[in-house]
């Protein structure tokens, strides 16, 4: 669910249901609200599974209200979701993202399939940080993990962030590999959720992943606990140092 407080819109994106009630599970649609949730539209298609093979789960959608505007109509729909992917053996690995003006019906969608790259380092699963700034640009951060098994974390997240693009109507993402370590001890140590936000001027922001990078005192054996990063730029530039929180005496 995503609330946009200055046109009064509400957005819930889901899957959709199986024949006869709707085209397949596969499918990725949106419900949206202009008047603060009093009423809706509901079930408008945004993305469209090719074949059983690209089918959509973990649905994650936002609203990109362009900065002064108050009319819903000129609002941005957009959403990002993870795909089943043929690179990754009938797997997890594939993105998709794409959108339509929130309240055009009916959708004309756009939309992008994205595979993993493994010999570049990008393996893509499920990420669940998806985030907007004010000025529109949108993060979606996830860590790197062999064949889907949190257990095999690379090392490295993935940084998608999307740039809107107003001769399109749509968004376009670049992707970086960010190295962030965890300890090795305690076995099976992993990186099982991440979010990241903004300060309201979207200029200084965190990332925060739950995980234990060995970094913290001998209470937090055996523990995960929130590891932050700050940027001060928009998300153009992360520190590379650690925040650790403490839990525990």
């Amino acid at each position: 669910v995503w609330v946009e407080n200055d046109i009064n819109s509400v957005s819930f994106t889901h899957r959709m249901e199986i024949p006869p009630n709707g085209p397949g599970s596969g499918y990725i649609a949106y419900d949206f609200s202009t008047d603060g949730g009093a009423t809706w539209l509901v079930n408008n298609q945004v993305y469209e599974a090719p074949t059983a093979l690209y089918n959509a789960r973990y649905p994650q959608g936002l609203i990109y209200n362009p900065e002064g505007n108050t009319d819903p109509s000129q609002a941005f729909f957009t959403y990002f979701v993870a795909v089943l992917d043929q690179t990754n053996g009938d797997s997890w690995g594939g993105y998709a993202w794409g959108g339509n003006l929130l309240t055009t019906i009916p959708p004309v969608p756009t939309q992008t399939n994205v595979s993993s790259r493994p010999s570049e380092g990008f393996y893509q699963n499920i990420p669940d940080a998806f985030h907007i700034t004010p000025n529109g640009n949108t993060f979606v951060i996830e860590p790197c993990v062999v064949d889907g098994f949190y257990v095999n974390y690379t090392g490295e997240m993935i940084f998608s962030k999307g740039v809107f693009n107003t001769e399109i109507n749509d968004y376009e993402y670049t992707q970086e590999l960010l190295e962030i370590p965890i300890t090795s001890d305690p076995v099976d140590c992993t990186v099982p959720s991440q979010k990241i936000a903004f300060t309201p001027d979207g200029q200084i922001g965190y990332y925060a992943i739950l995980s234990n990078n060995g970094e913290n005192t001998e209470e937090s054996y055996g523990c995960y606990y929130p590891i932050l990063f700050k940027t001060t730029d928009g998300g153009e530039t992360w520190d590379e140092e650690a925040i650790n929180v403490q839990l525990g005496r």
